[in-house]
Formats: C-alpha cells, sequence, structure tokens
C-alpha cells in the first residue's frame, strides 16, 4: 500500500499532463478547423 502511494502522485501527473496537452490540441484543432471552414465559406 505504501510502494502505491508513493507511485500514485507522478501517475496522476502524467496522466493529468497527457489529458491537459490533448485537450489543448484539440481545442487548437477545433479553432483551426472553424478558421479554415469560415475561410473556405466566404
Amino acid at each position: 500500500m505504501r510502494l502505491r502511494r508513493t507511485f500514485s502522485l507522478p501517475e496522476r501527473f502524467k496522466v493529468e499532463g497527457i489529458a491537459e496537452a490533448f485537450n489543448a490540441l484539440n481545442h487548437r484543432y477545433d479553432a483551426l478547423s472553424q478558421w479554415y471552414l469560415w475561410d473556405r465559406a466566404i
């Protein structure tokens, strides 16, 4: 149990970091695709 507790914090940071990066990438892709579609509409 003690070993798991020491490893849970870095693991959580790693998972949250990946989630944050994916979120940011997804948001950027959304913004880019919307801008592209807007550009194509005109």
